[in-house]
This record gives C-alpha cells, sequence and structure tokens, in this order.
C-alpha cells in the first residue's frame, strides 16, 4: 500500500467515495462524507475531485436557481392574475354603476317631461280661468254701464 508517511494519490468514483490508488491492484473504497453547512469536507483530493464537486455544484446551483426563478413566477403570476381579476370587477362594478345612472337620468328625464306637461297643462287651465274672469269681469263692467245708462235715461 505505498511508502509509510507518504499520502496515497486519491480519486472519487462516482457514487461519491474517494478510491486510494496504489501500486498494486488492490483499490480501497472509502465512503466519508462529512456535512458541515451543507458543503461536503473530503479532505485532500485529485483535480479531478474538484472537478467533479465543482460540476455536482454548479448543476446542484443551476437547479436552485431554475427551482426559484420558477417559484418566483408562480408567485408573480398569481399576483397579476389576481390584480386582472380585480380589475375586471372593479370594471364590472363601473359598468353596472353606469348603467345605474343611466337608468336615474332616463327616469329623471321621463318625470321632467311628465312635470314639464303637468305644469304646461296647469299653466293652461290658469291662463282659461284668468281670460274667463276677465270675459266677466267685462260682462259686468259693461252691464253696470248699461243698467248706469237706463238709470240715467
Amino acid at each position: 500500500m505505498g511508502q509509510p508517511g507518504m499520502s496515497q494519490p486519491m480519486d472519487v468514483d462516482r457514487s461519491g467515495g474517494i478510491v486510494f490508488s496504489t501500486t498494486n491492484t488492490q483499490s480501497f473504497v472509502v465512503n466519508q462524507t462529512n456535512i458541515l453547512s451543507e458543503s461536503c469536507v473530503l479532505g485532500n483530493v485529485s483535480n479531478q475531485a474538484v472537478a467533479n464537486h465543482t460540476a455536482v455544484a454548479e448543476e446542484a446551483t443551476i437547479q436552485i436557481a431554475e427551482e426559484r426563478h420558477s417559484q418566483v413566477v408562480n408567485a408573480l403570476e398569481s399576483i397579476w392574475l389576481a390584480q386582472v381579476e380585480s380589475v375586471r370587477r372593479d370594471a364590472r362594478a363601473a359598468q353596472a354603476d353606469n348603467k345605474s345612472l343611466k337608468d336615474l337620468v332616463l327616469r329623471l328625464q321621463h318625470g321632467a317631461s311628465a312635470d314639464s306637461a303637468r305644469i304646461r297643462e296647469l299653466e293652461l287651465a290658469f291662463d282659461i280661468q284668468n281670460n274667463k274672469m276677465q270675459t266677466m269681469q267685462r260682462e259686468r263692467e259693461s252691464a253696470a254701464q248699461v243698467a248706469q245708462a237706463h238709470a240715467a235715461a
């Protein structure tokens, strides 16, 4: 197994274990994973292991970023849909209010037309009554003049 006191060359196999390379045909596989703050501490490893771990970390980072991006996009879409629904609800309420106001204006115009017709009717009745009173007044005056003329003759 190599010379005592000298570090053995190491490689990382695909399962994440450390493989010590030796000059004879024997290989020893050591599965050692120390997890500290979501990182893996493996001690002295070869450049190939660093490259492998870097690629794994890069893929994990990309996956986490994509998941978070997807969550943000979904949250924003939900917010946007809620706002669109709120605007639609407000628009429907405004349309209903507009229709109510139009109906009120029509009723008031119709009522004003009816009131106007009634006022015109009353004015005509007043004019007719006034004309009758003037005619009666003239007839009385004329009758009084005729009576004075007969009394004086």
